[in-house]
């Protein structure tokens, strides 16, 4: 019979100079960011301005998370590490030619600001990722059919295929849903993680908890 046991410590670490004005310079950047989009998404939102930095800068990270999304899914299920079953596996790799196609789709109306099918670039991008959105929902959903997988993992995949399918649908019905939910999360994530890394300048600590396990 065996035992094992855990502990965990927070150890902290004093900063150099240099090292100390990068947290700051990083700090400040995520900061002047956050600061930019909230006040620019207000402005867009509240008082009918122009908001071209929020609107801008969300529609070129989406593009990008559309990419990573679509190259994740056709790089996992083009190796062994969705399993054995190669019907999975086709069908995520399906999963990621088709959103690499829907990000391409939407480069073109977003860099030259022009409308597709009488949709304006930005309503464009968002019926683009309500697609991609209900395509990964399906996905997971099918996920959480296969009786091979833990049944932890085949509910988790149900439970997160439902949330992502909704958001899709969301995303293609309302298209001015999707902005204004990532213009938020975004802007406050990197409002903390800018008063954090200023916080850690400032102070000239960093501090680090981990974990030991002993068997």
């Amino acid at each position: 019979m065996s035992y094992s046991a855990s502990a965990s410590a927070t150890i902290t670490e004093s900063l150099d100079g240099g090292s100390r004005a990068l947290y700051g310079i990083f700090g400040a950047i995520c900061l002047l960011i956050a600061i930019s989009l909230l006040y620019s998404g207000l402005n867009y939102g509240l008082n009918g301005g122009s908001g071209y930095f929020a609107i801008g800068f969300l529609q070129w990270l989406v593009i990008i998370a559309l990419f990573v999304i679509g190259l994740s899914n056709l790089v996992s299920g083009a190796s062994a590490a969705e399993g054995s079953s190669s019907a999975y596996r086709g069908i995520r790799a399906a999963i990621g030619v088709l959103v690499i196609i829907l990000a391409i789709l939407a480069i073109l109306p977003v860099a030259f600001n022009t409308t597709v099918g009488g949709y304006t670039a930005l309503t464009f991008l968002w019926i683009v990722v309500g697609l991609a959105l209900t395509l990964e929902g399906i996905f997971l959903l099918v996920v959480g059919m296969v009786p091979e997988l833990p049944g932890w993992i085949r509910g988790v995949s149900v439970l997160f295929g439902i949330i992502v399918l909704v958001f899709g649908i969301l995303a293609l019905i309302y298209p001015a849903f999707g902005p204004v939910l990532v213009w938020l999360i975004i802007s406050i994530a990197l409002l903390a993680v800018g008063i954090r890394l200023l916080v850690v300048a400032a102070a000239g600590i960093r501090a680090s908890k981990f974990t030991v396990t002993a068997v």
